[in-house]
């Protein structure tokens, strides 16, 4: 099975989260996906501990040469870290969510914040793409792939009612350099990435475009568009493994009135129902929580 120990959690160095979709495939499939998104020269002795009992596991953990990779589901200013992961030579680079930040927070309590529109989102991207380092990065990496979330969509849990949100898919689309199907609404992609022995299938879900508001219980994320090209996707993969790219977690519910997929229960469902599609190795990584964690 394709699935880190049970209940068991385990600190990453960095954010989001990361869940390994059970399946019964063959052992060297397992040992790539472990190999997908964590270095071995980084693992904090916590994990190698959690998984020690797990010797396929740890033997994949301790092979491990390079990132194939990389993911990163939240950014600010400033931003040392370039350097450090373009010595790892990642086969992709992942943003997974606000790779900038177009709002701003103007009360704590009630925690409210306000959109400073799709020129200010032009130029926090210009900002960003002129890093040096981030620029190079940019140049090396074989596999740009992005995503965004509330903050570079351009509202604090915004979603389908910001007034601009076709301007702000635009500014994205340039900013990441990024193509998608003329007339789609929403930046979600899909992107074959070779690695060692195989290819993997990187799927960046939209969160953000088609979401209601949280006032609607029944409300969804993805849109019925989405919903289709996801089901259609996972069904027809030809790669060896698959990666789900979602800027919200999925499987937590930790975190109250924090978003997550279950602040929509029936989408939640859904999404895991449409999972089970897949005939491949599954991983969903997701960002939002400034921390990290195996689930």
């Amino acid at each position: 099975q394709v699935e880190p120990p049970r209940n068991q959690g385990a600190l990453l160095n960095g954010h989001g989260s990361v869940w390994v979709a059970r399946d019964h495939v063959a052992q060297n499939i397992r040992h790539h996906l472990w190999q997908l998104l964590i270095c071995h020269q980084d693992i904090p002795d916590v994990l190698r501990g959690r998984l020690n009992h797990d010797a396929a596991a740890d033997s994949a953990l301790r092979e491990v040469k390079a990132l194939h990779l990389v993911v990163d589901p939240c950014a600010a200013l400033p931003q040392p870290l370039w350097p450090w992961i373009r010595k790892r030579h990642p086969k992709a680079w992942i943003w997974a969510r606000d790779a900038i930040y177009g709002d701003r927070m103007v009360r704590a309590l009630p925690l409210t914040f306000e959109a400073l529109g799709p020129q200010y989102l032009r130029a926090a991207y210009a900002t960003q793409n002129a890093i040096p380092e981030y620029a190079r990065l940019r140049e090396e990496v074989p596999y740009f792939i992005s995503t965004w979330d509330d903050h570079d969509f351009g509202l604090n849990d915004g979603g389908g009612d910001l007034p601009w949100r076709d301007a702000s898919q635009e500014v994205f689309l340039a900013a990441m350099d990024l193509s998608v199907p003329s007339g789609q609404h929403g930046v979600y992609t899909k992107t074959r990435v070779p690695v060692e022995g195989g290819s993997v299938l990187v799927v960046a879900l939209d969160l953000r475009y088609h979401k209601s508001p949280y006032t609607n219980v029944d409300g969804d994320f993805l849109g019925e568009a989405q919903w289709a090209w996801l089901a259609e996707t996972l069904k027809t993969v030809k790669e060896d493994a698959v990666v789900i790219v979602s800027s919200l977690q999925l499987l937590d519910e930790r975190y109250g009135l924090g978003e997550r997929w279950g602040r929509f229960p029936a989408a939640r469902l859904r999404l895991l129902n449409v999972l089970e599609l897949c005939k491949r190795p599954l991983l969903v990584v997701s960002g939002d929580v400034h921390m990290a964690e195996l689930s």
